[in-house]
C-alpha cells in the first residue's frame, strides 16, 4: 500500500474518532431531539456551502484561478431565482433550474470576455496575481451592479414549499428537507459527471497535466470555458437554494466567499472531494456554535480551525499534489 493511501486512511480514521467523541460529548449536554435537529441544520448549511466551495475548488484545481467572486455569483443566482418567481410567477423548482442555466452562461461569458484574453497575455508566473485582481474587481462590479439594478433592500421568500416532516420524532420544515436533498443530489450528480463522463475525465486530465491533455487531443480553451461555466452554475444553484433561508442583497455573497476559502484551505487547495466533506463539517460546527454561543462566533470558530490547520497541516486535511501555485 502506498504512502499516500496510508495517509488518507489515517485521516479518515482520525476524522471518525473525532466525530464519535464529539457526538458522545454532545449527548452529555444536549437532548437527543435537539442533537438531531442541530446535526440536520448543520448538514443543510454544509451542503449549501459545499456547492460554493466545490465551485471554487474546481476552478482553482483546473484553471489555477484564485477566485474571490464565487459568493457574488451565488448572489446573482439568488437574484435570478427571486425575480423569476416575483415577476414571472414561475414555480420555485423551475426558478432554481433557471438560476443554474443563467449562471452557467454567465461563467462561459466571463471566460471568453475576461479570463481567456488575460490567459493569453500574461505568463504563468504572473497569472495567479492577475487572476486574483481580476476576480476581485469582478466581485466589486457585481456588487455595485446589483445595488444599482436591485437596490439595497434584502429580498427573499419565507418559504418555497409548505408543510413539515417528522424524522425520529423531530419535526422539520419540508422546504428545508427538499433543499437539503436537492443540494446533495446536485453534488452527487456533479461528482458522477466528473468521474464517469468523457468531458469530466477531460476536466480531470487538464487539472492533472495540461500539456499531456493537449497531446491526447483535449481542447484546453473549451475545457476552461466549460469549467468556469460549471463553477458559476454550482454557485448560482447555491444562491437560489439559499434564498428562502437567507435574504439576498448586493453584498450577501461576501460571507459565502469567505466560507468557501475557509473550506478550501481546510480541505487542501484544489481538492473537490475534500472540499465537500469539509463543507459539511463546517456546517455542523457552525450549527453547534450557534447553539452554545451565538451567531457572531460562527466565523470566529471557522477562522480558528483554519489557523490550526495551517499550523499543523499546511497542505490541508486532504492535501495532495494538485496543479496550483505551490507546484511552481
Amino acid at each position: 500500500m502506498s504512502q499516500k493511501a496510508l495517509v488518507k486512511i489515517r485521516n479518515v480514521i482520525a476524522a471518525i474518532i473525532a466525530l464519535v467523541a464529539a457526538l458522545i460529548i454532545a449527548l452529555i449536554f444536549i437532548k437527543p431531539e435537539t442533537l438531531i435537529y442541530l446535526i440536520f441544520m448543520g448538514l443543510l448549511r454544509g451542503a449549501l456551502y459545499a456547492l460554493v466551495a466545490a465551485s471554487l475548488s474546481l476552478i482553482f484545481g483546473v484553471m489555477n484561478i484564485t477566485s474571490f467572486m464565487q459568493g457574488d455569483l451565488a448572489m446573482i443566482g439568488g437574484y435570478v431565482c427571486y425575480w423569476a418567481i416575483e415577476l414571472f410567477k414561475v414555480d420555485p423548482a423551475i426558478a432554481i433550474v433557471l438560476s443554474g442555466v443563467a449562471l452557467f452562461g454567465l461563467g462561459w461569458i466571463l471566460d471568453k470576455a475576461f479570463i481567456f484574453p488575460l490567459r493569453k497575455r500574461v505568463g504563468y508566473m504572473e497569472w495567479v496575481m492577475h487572476s486574483f485582481v481580476l476576480t476581485l474587481g469582478l466581485s466589486i462590479v457585481f456588487q455595485n451592479m446589483a445595488l444599482i439594478i436591485c437596490g439595497p433592500l434584502e429580498r427573499g421568500f419565507p418559504y418555497f414549499w409548505r408543510g413539515t416532516v417528522s424524522v425520529f420524532g423531530v419535526h422539520f420544515g419540508i422546504m428545508r428537507v427538499i433543499i437539503f436533498c436537492t443540494s446533495i443530489g446536485i453534488i452527487t450528480a456533479f461528482w458522477i459527471f466528473l468521474m464517469r463522463t468523457r468531458i469530466g475525465r477531460a476536466i480531470r486530465a487538464v487539472s492533472i497535466d495540461e500539456e499531456a491533455a493537449v497531446m491526447v487531443g483535449v481542447n484546453i480553451d473549451r475545457i476552461y470555458s466549460l469549467t468556469l461555466g460549471l463553477s458559476a452554475m454550482l454557485s448560482g444553484l447555491a444562491g437560489a437554494l439559499l434564498l428562502p433561508l437567507f435574504s439576498v442583497y448586493p453584498t450577501s455573497g461576501v460571507q459565502l466567499s469567505l466560507n468557501a476559502w475557509v473550506i478550501v484551505i481546510m480541505a487542501g487547495l484544489g481538492n473537490v472531494k475534500g472540499a465537500i466533506f469539509c463543507s459539511l463539517l463546517l456546517g455542523i460546527i457552525e450549527a453547534f456554535t450557534f447553539y452554545f454561543a451565538s451567531a457572531g462566533w460562527q466565523g470566529v470558530f471557522g477562522l480558528v480551525i483554519v489557523i490550526l490547520i495551517l499550523i499543523l497541516r499546511p497542505s490541508g486535511i486532504f492535501g495532495e499534489e494538485v496543479k496550483g501555485i505551490w507546484e511552481r
